[in-house]
């Protein structure tokens, strides 16, 4: 079964794409994924669906960075409902906590652990690359640069 993620993933790609002179609705067809994920952000896509597009993108650009870049203007409103909850949690810890409940809502390719020994704490994100013959670069870049960003 496949991994799926929420279609707000998509932020900023038609900006991007046509940018680049791509035409964003053909490629999210070639990609099998329907346009109108672009309007729904709470619809979830197939995340080996969402890597085909994005490495598409990032090989008809001629931009390696295409992941990075549509992750550069990410907010905390892009994790829709949950991204309230995190907000407004009292500490980071708990907003950590809210996250990892409810993760799977957000992008089942990616799980977030934080291990405690006395005084150290280590945040753990990890991701489910997929299968070998699978492109995924970019969307393993885009999900990083947005948790850091």
């Amino acid at each position: 079964m496949s991994s799926l993620v929420r279609a707000a993933a998509l932020t900023n790609f038609s900006e991007l794409a046509r940018a680049a002179g791509l035409d964003p609705v053909r490629m999210l067809l070639d990609a099998a994924l329907n346009p109108s994920a672009l309007r729904e952000p709470d619809v979830m896509i197939p995340v080996e669906r969402l890597g085909r597009l994005l490495q598409a993108a990032a090989t008809l650009s001629g931009n390696e960075s295409f992941g990075l870049c549509m992750a550069e203007s990410r907010l905390l409103s892009n994790l829709g409902p949950v991204g309230l909850l995190i907000r407004d949690q009292p500490t980071l810890r708990d907003s950590l906590r809210m996250l990892m409940r409810y993760q799977a809502l957000l992008n089942g390719a990616l799980s977030l652990a934080i291990e405690e020994c006395g005084d150290l704490v280590i945040i753990r994100e990890g991701v489910m690359a997929g299968h070998a013959h699978e492109p995924t670069r970019q969307r393993v870049e885009l999900a990083w640069a947005s948790w850091c960003g």
